[in-house]
């Protein structure tokens, strides 16, 4: 009964939101780099996007920045994302989340990374839920071009992660720290830091990593950095 109840009081509130669809709320710590964030995110994704019938509207709460605005725009196009800029909206959801979770309703849903996990690993197979509009197409399109690549034609995109990179990461995770704005225990956000601070040392050197990409791509195909 009182499950009931307090899946009934979710609909109610987020009705205007949801309307008639299943609604699944799940949490993500703060995830400074997009491989890691589209991880959680992609595997629970796609897998209600390839249900028949209603499909479950996924509300994400995000404790932290998105680590790229343009993702994360994509991604609001498929679900609720919520993050350090709408901290109120936030707050709401994750109260309803915590209230789904004392009653055992399968409203709120853990997201776990797509790679580290058996049963959400099979859920890559599947089509992948972001898409570009044609405006965004013809762009990428004439970036290519200028690049002296034709369409359809091959290529890799390397983006170096220099010093500097390293260096904001480390500054905006202890920005988080001092602030208190994080999720659980600064603890593993410490370990976090002090690894940003280390990364562009453990990595190895440019030249590596262009050997090993030239190497491992076809010959007839470009490189752009």
């Amino acid at each position: 009964m009182k499950k009931t109840l307090v899946e009934l009081l979710i609909r109610f509130l987020l009705f205007p939101i949801s309307g008639f669809r299943p609604i699944r709320i799940g949490s993500i710590k703060w995830k400074g780099k997009i491989s890691i964030m589209i991880s959680y995110i992609e595997p629970k994704l796609r897998k209600y996007e390839g249900m028949t019938g209603r499909k479950p509207l996924l509300f994400v709460l995000n404790f932290g920045e998105d680590p790229n605005q343009a993702l994360a725009n994509l991604y609001r196009k498929k679900l609720i994302l919520l993050d350090d800029s709408q901290p109120r909206a936030r707050r709401l959801i994750a109260v309803l989340k915590k209230l789904a979770e004392s009653v055992h309703s399968n409203m709120s849903v853990k997201l776990e990374s797509g790679h580290q996990t058996d049963a959400h690993r099979a859920a890559w197979e599947l089509c992948p839920v972001l898409s570009f509009s044609e405006h965004q197409k013809n762009m990428g399109l004439k970036y290519l071009e200028q690049h002296g690549i034709e369409r359809n034609a091959g290529y890799v995109g390397f983006v170096i992660r220099d010093q500097q990179y390293y260096d904001a990461l480390a500054l905006r995770l202890s920005k988080r720290i001092d602030e208190k704005k994080l999720l659980r225990s600064t603890r593993t956000d410490e370990k976090s830091l002090e690894s940003s601070r280390k990364a562009s040392i453990i990595n190895p050197s440019l030249p590596l990593y262009l050997d090993a990409i030239q190497v491992s791509m076809p010959q007839d195909w470009s490189l752009i950095r």
